[in-house]
């Protein structure tokens, strides 16, 4: 025998190997979109971060605090 690999093996590899990547690029896909989850969450934090929360809680109006800034101005 020269090593010579049989149809059924060879069938039974590729099945195998088939299911190992479809789990695998499932895998993947289920945490890219994870990812942009919290990217799109993180984003939206910084964005709103500079409003004033009061305003919005009572009258629902998006208004800019610009009362402070880092260096305490």
């Amino acid at each position: 025998m020269k090593g010579s690999i049989t149809v059924f093996a060879t069938m039974l590899l590729m099945l195998v190997s088939q299911f190992l990547f479809t789990v695998l690029e499932a895998g993947r896909n289920l945490e890219l979109k994870n990812v942009a989850k919290m990217n799109s969450e993180a984003v939206v934090e910084s964005v709103f971060a500079q409003y004033c929360r009061p305003l919005w809680d009572e009258y629902r109006i998006l208004t800019y605090d610009a009362g402070s800034d880092s260096a305490g101005n």
